[in-house]
């Protein structure tokens, strides 16, 4: 059996109470800039999507213009390779 007063929990007063949320609240707004500027992430998931477009389309140009160049380097004066582009042209031509 436990001695003594039994523990029971004592509400605080009421003025107590709104120093400690303000006090709270201080702290947590005090190392927020107050006139920061908020990027909307629309506009900065538009961007990065435009940016992916971009650099896809660059690659894929490049990529492109390379195997032109190295085919042309490979079969020097025999016949060359068909690319994917000419044998789906060829495959539709037939039908």
């Amino acid at each position: 059996m436990p001695q003594g007063k039994s523990k029971t929990k004592v509400k605080l007063p009421a003025n107590v109470k709104a120093k400690k949320k303000y006090a709270l609240k201080s702290k947590l707004i005090s190392h927020a800039r107050k006139n920061a500027p908020v990027p909307s992430k629309a506009s900065t998931s538009a961007k990065s999507v435009e940016a992916k477009k971009m650099m896809k389309a660059i690659s894929k140009e490049l990529h492109s213009n390379l195997e032109t160049e190295i085919r042309a380097v490979a079969f020097e004066g025999k016949s060359s390779l068909l690319s994917k582009k000419e044998i789906s042209e060829r495959a539709a031509a037939s039908k």
